[in-house]
Order: C-alpha cells, then sequence, then structure tokens
C-alpha cells in the first residue's frame, strides 16, 4: 500500500522514507506507463532565512489561535546572534528572520512557511493517482513537484520561487533540479 501525505511534514518521517515513497511514485508510473516529470526544488539557507513576520500571517492564515501565535511570536522576539571569527565573538545582534533550529516547533514552522508558498503555485502541476491529487512532497528544506506534462513546467520554478521570496526565502538554481 503507499501512503502518500499530500502536503506537509510528518513528525517522525526520514529521509529515506521521503525517498522510498519517491521511489514507489516512480515505479507505479513506470508500471502503469504513465508520464512522471519531477523538479527537486532546493531552498537556499531555509531554516535561516524565513521572514518571520511573513511566517506569523501564514500561521494567521491556517487557523491557529491568536494566544498559540503570539507566545510563538514571543518565543523568537528579541532574539540575538553573534559570529565568531577566528576564536572572536562578535556583539550580539538582533535577528529578524529565521526558526530557531533545534526547537521542536522549527519543522512545523518552516513546514506553514512551505505551505504557503505550494498553496500560491500549485494550479500548473499535479499527478493524478485513483481519486487523488498529488501537487508535491515536502521534506524539511526540500520540495519535490510533479506534474504528468513536461509542457507545464517552464512557469512552475519561477512560480514556486516568486512565491517564496514573499516568505524571504530563495531557490537555489544551481541544486534545483527538473
Amino acid at each position: 500500500m503507499l501512503i502518500f501525505v499530500k502536503r506537509g511534514f510528518t513528525p517522525g518521517r526520514s529521509t529515506s522514507d521521503a525517498i522510498l515513497a519517491l521511489r514507489l511514485l516512480f515505479e507505479l508510473h513506470q508500471e502503469f506507463s504513465q508520464p512522471l516529470h519531477v523538479a527537486y526544488i532546493d531552498i537556499e539557507a531555509a531554516f535561516d532565512s524565513v521572514d518571520r513576520s511573513a511566517l506569523w500571517k501564514a500561521l494567521r492564515s491556517h487557523g491557529a489561535l491568536p494566544f498559540l501565535t503570539q507566545l510563538i511570536e514571543d518565543l523568537h522576539a528579541g532574539k540575538t546572534s553573534r559570529i565568531r571569527v577566528g576564536g572572536q565573538l562578535s556583539e550580539p545582534f538582533v535577528t529578524t528572520s529565521g526558526v530557531h533550529q533545534g526547537c521542536v516547533l522549527a519543522p512545523s514552522l518552516f513546514r506553514i512557511a512551505i505551505d504557503w508558498i505550494l498553496t500560491r503555485c500549485t494550479d500548473a502541476m499535479g499527478i493524478t493517482m485513483g481519486s487523488s491529487r498529488f501537487t508535491d512532497q515536502d521534506y524539511a528544506d526540500d520540495a519535490v513537484l510533479f506534474t504528468d506534462c513536461p509542457s507545464k513546467w517552464p512557469p512552475i520554478p519561477s512560480n514556486f520561487d516568486e512565491a517564496a521570496h514573499t516568505m524571504g526565502l530563495s531557490t537555489s538554481w544551481l541544486k534545483t533540479k527538473i
């Protein structure tokens, strides 16, 4: 049985699970002689670059309770960083972007950002399996986009990148492959 999550991060899912799901999808399409075209999208410095104000808006649009959104905002407010160069630490400076790597909320918060981006660029992409339509598979800071027709590709990566910019993110074109 093939189980696909239509969108979003699934806690406990590993990279090998994501690769296995893609492999099974390829095998199914090959077995039924169905076309499958895939774009592997890589986001530059993803967890460090998310615009927090845009993330809070996306969180609200997903229906998060206002008090919960405020708690998460407060958790990120006034955070500082320092840079170490040759054993010397810089003065602290306030950061306004990124999610806290290592925090249990970080993957879920980043998933909200990716979902927001993908909902703005999924019109032209997707494949149908039975009665379900699948547009993407995302894991951490990588997204895999699907289509059944190569002529649909031209606008998809640029639409993704345009939507990503609204979240403070950029596509790594060197690592992105179609």
